[in-house]
């Protein structure tokens, strides 16, 4: 492929290395192997904003692994999992709306929204967060993730359909069975931790 070389003050063949860089992130030294394009006569590297857009990305993706916070990739998984666009999700979290994108072009989220949407990953703590904020979507939106809910749920060897804590510190628990239809119940259990 042809770029212009500044080098040879030319349009020249080009053609794509891989090589160790290291560059500073948040104060933090990364080492990782990146992509560069160097013109096939003087050899000398040529800019190509593409592959360095990228490069970034892996260098953030590194210090996020390095530093146990998601990657992008991540991100992008947990949010894809409850049929969510960036924006909705974004919403849904209570973050600004263009915070999710941001994260999933690359930028390093701080820990507080790496907790929350870590949180939003496991399906119960997601549908915590879905009760007390799922009216900031449209119908259409809620529906949706209500149908991946659902689907989500039935998909479960069980179901929780009580669990209360009475005055006296006694736990009431139903479980229901759906493989085979069974209700078990369990009333009157003590708790170890009475006060």
């Amino acid at each position: 492929m042809k770029y212009y070389c500044p080098n040879c003050e030319n349009e020249c063949m080009t053609k794509i290395i891989v090589k160790d860089e290291t560059l500073k992130v948040r104060g933090q030294e990364i080492t990782i192997k990146i992509k560069v394009r160097i013109c096939e006569q003087c050899k000398e590297e040529i800019l190509d904003r593409e592959l360095d857009n990228e490069n970034l990305k892996l260098f953030y993706d590194e210090y996020k692994k390095i530093n146990n916070l998601l990657t992008t990739t991540e991100i992008k998984n947990i949010r894809e999992q409850w049929g969510l666009s960036q924006s909705q999700f974004a919403i849904l979290l209570g973050m600004g709306e263009k915070t999710i994108t941001r994260y999933e072009n690359g930028s390093i989220q701080d820990e507080t929204h790496d907790n929350l949407i870590r949180l939003a990953k496991e399906h119960c703590s997601f549908k915590t967060i879905w009760e007390l904020r799922n009216h900031k979507l449209d119908e259409k939106s809620r529906n949706k993730v209500l149908k991946i809910l659902n689907a989500k749920d039935t998909a479960k060897n069980y179901f929780f359909t009580s669990v209360s804590l009475k005055p006296s510190y006694e736990y009431k628990y139903e479980q229901l069975q759906s493989n085979n239809f069974q209700t078990r119940r369990l009333r009157n259990a003590k708790s170890k931790y009475s006060a």
